[in-house]
């Protein structure tokens, strides 16, 4: 029973979450990682992209590399386990960075993600992916010269 009223939720809150009127920043977050989990890549990035017309108009053709570059890399480190917004900074409730974490079985995979919001709605500003969260983990653990 309680899984049937977490689906029915799931699916009555859906359309408040429409692509034109993006109206909290964290319902957005939360669908694009689910988008990512069930339907793939390609599709998770489409509804990241279309909440900004001006990204999606000027920029296809480079969507479309980013998108072949994040398969290509996925590929390589296995299955999808789960992700975690390790941070997120909020500017004035105008301009929101979320880095998240992407727990694959060789290695993790890292979304640095802004979001806008010019008037009432969030638009993407933003999106990076990398892989080296690890790197980054060893060089904040080096020695400080500072007593």
């Amino acid at each position: 029973m309680k899984h049937l009223i977490a689906i029915l939720l799931f699916f009555l809150s859906s359309p408040l979450i429409s692509q034109e009127n993006i109206e909290n920043d964290s319902l957005f977050i939360n669908e694009f990682l689910q988008t990512y989990k069930e339907e793939g890549i390609s599709k998770s990035l489409d509804f990241l992209y279309s909440s900004s017309d001006w990204i999606i108009n000027e920029n296809s053709e480079d969507i479309q590399n980013l998108k072949a570059q994040l398969i290509q890399i996925t590929t390589h480190i296995g299955k999808l386990n789960g992700f975690k917004i390790i941070k997120e900074i909020n500017l004035k409730n105008h301009l929101r960075a979320y880095s998240i974490l992407l727990l694959y079985d060789r290695q993790p995979l890292r979304f640095i993600i802004v979001l806008y919001k010019p008037k009432n709605s969030w638009q993407l500003q933003t999106f990076q992916f990398d892989t080296d969260v690890s790197d980054e983990l060893i060089n904040s653990m080096n020695l400080s010269w500072e007593f």
